[in-house]
């Protein structure tokens, strides 16, 4: 879940806030999801092409003990919390992948180049722009660029 979705979301429980005719009980998923017909098309979104909005509005239904509001908070900070996880094993990965790539590849690079190559001790370290850099540095000095 990126901010985009987590920000819709939270619009979708305003707004339904807001137009509940009786401020006394709680939001329903009838009211949810009428403000969900109501926000989405502001946004730009179609009702027909959506399932990601949808999918979650039916999670956070299952969750009726804690109240919209607190079943959201608890929902995007579960998914951020995911999405951090998958990141570090992504950017883990790609550096243990460059690490093997440079090892591999460090008997055809030239021995001025293999300094340059040397410095960049993970995928963290560098941007991604410095990264393609040495790696097309690299490809140069073995011909394949």
């Amino acid at each position: 879940m990126d901010f985009q979705t987590a920000q819709v979301l939270k619009d979708i429980i305003a707004f339904a806030t807001i137009q509940r005719p009786n401020h006394q009980r709680e939001l329903s998923l009838v009211d949810i999801l009428a403000a969900y017909r109501h926000v989405l098309p502001q946004r730009g979104l179609s009702l027909e092409e959506d399932t990601t909005y949808y999918k979650i509005i039916m999670s956070l239904a299952s969750n009726k003990k804690k109240g919209w509001k607190k079943a959201l908070e608890d929902y995007t900070a579960k998914a951020f919390k995911r999405q951090k996880a998958m990141n570090h094993l992504r950017n883990s990965l790609l550096s243990k992948y460059l690490t093997a790539w440079k090892r591999s590849a460090s008997r055809y690079i030239p021995e001025k180049m293999k300094n340059s190559f040397q410095s960049v001790s993970s995928f963290d370290d560098r941007s991604a722009i410095e990264e393609t850099k040495i790696k097309m540095n690299c490809f140069r000095a073995i011909g394949l660029y």
